[in-house]
């Protein structure tokens, strides 16, 4: 069982993990907000479906990407902790 001393250093870790994992998900966000804004420079492109659907995928594929460094990190910070008992 971990002990409290551990506990509240590896929520910290975890707290803090999850926050950059947040702002990493909200540069993102804001990155495609400007690429798919109808004033953007990049209009000409978006009225192209293949090109349009395109970003889309790349965005969704991006959110994914870093949710899933997320989960290797948590995972292999939780895998320290298990080593250590």
């Amino acid at each position: 069982m971990i002990g409290s001393k551990l506990k509240d250093p590896l929520l910290k870790s975890i707290e803090a993990l999850l926050v950059e994992t947040q702002d990493k998900l909200d540069k993102h966000d804001k990155r495609y907000e400007e690429v798919s804004n109808p004033t953007s420079q990049n209009r000409i492109q978006r009225e192209d479906p293949r090109v349009y659907g395109n970003m889309i995928r790349l965005h969704r594929e991006g959110k994914q990407r870093i949710w899933s460094e997320f989960y290797k990190s948590l995972t292999s910070r939780l895998a320290e902790v298990e080593k250590q008992y």
